[in-house]
């Protein structure tokens, strides 16, 4: 009877701690923890020494002499510290993989599997903050569209077509800056959305990234190279924008005079 219930203790220790450390936080559990075992440990002394009678529970050992029922009570106690120290360190090890595990599939789901750009999740996220909170000050919208893309897939292949694609990508990565947030819109088209900067850095920015296209070719093969060019439109929030729909169609606007007017160029409004 009494194994029964302590392994009912047990599982019920364990339980309470596993829940304890997801909803709260874990120096809250450990002090908890340590305060229980120090008391568990404390009316085990004090009952060693007679000066209180153990919890009922235990009360068949009394049918031993002391020395035999000290004997049990304070291997109990040792082994119960022992047990619970290595439950505790088992589950914080499986919780923190879990974290991981879940904070990775997170960073999945908001990635573009090609390009390792930002996909349209993380500009729906945006998008929805900008909603509640209206479009913040000194934030810029760059839309890129690749020029003749299609042309490309069709003469040299979708596989140098994916390769066009991670280069574009690398090159938006490499010329905006760590707060920035690079996005793969679909198919040949990107969008880098710019916090924190003025309407003439987001020109600057979108001339970097244009620079950049046109002095680094992607390698077809040995012997040839080709100079992938795009379009760009560009907005800002200076233009007293009310929500994100205004900046993006503004930008979206812009995109379609640069192509317009000949591809492989900036227009701003």
């Amino acid at each position: 009877a009494l194994g029964i219930i302590n392994i009912t203790n047990g599982v019920i220790f364990i339980g309470s701690c596993l829940i304890l450390m997801i909803l709260l936080p874990k120096k809250v559990v450990y002090w908890g923890i340590a305060n229980t075992a120090v008391l568990f440990l404390v009316l085990i002394c004090l009952t060693v020494n007679g000066t209180i009678h153990y919890a009922p529970i235990f009360q068949p050992y009394v049918t031993f002499s002391a020395d035999i029922q000290n004997f049990y009570l304070i291997n109990s106690s040792i082994y119960m510290v022992f047990y619970s120290a290595l439950m505790i360190w088992v589950l914080n090890i499986c919780l923190r993989n879990w974290n991981l595990k879940n904070e990775q599939i997170k960073q999945l789901s908001l990635m573009d599997g090609l390009t390792e750009l930002y996909n349209r999740r993380v500009l729906e996220k945006a998008q929805h903050n900008f909603t509640a909170s209206g479009v913040p000050e000194n934030c810029g919208l760059i839309i890129l569209d690749l020029d003749n893309f299609k042309q490309i897939n069709d003469e040299h292949g979708h596989f140098f077509g994916d390769q066009v694609l991670k280069h574009v990508a690398k090159i938006l990565k490499e010329k905006s800056r760590a707060d920035d947030l690079p996005i793969r819109y679909g198919g040949e088209e990107f969008l880098l959305l710019l916090k924190n900067t003025s309407k003439h850095e987001c020109h600057q920015i979108a001339g970097r990234i244009l620079s950049a296209l046109n002095q680094e070719p992607v390698q077809l093969n040995l012997h040839q190279n080709l100079i992938v060019t795009a379009s760009m439109g560009v907005s800002h929030s200076h233009d007293n924008f009310q929500n994100f729909d205004e900046l993006f169609k503004a930008a979206d606007e812009q995109l379609y005079l640069a192509k317009s007017l000949g591809k492989n160029q900036i227009c701003m409004i």
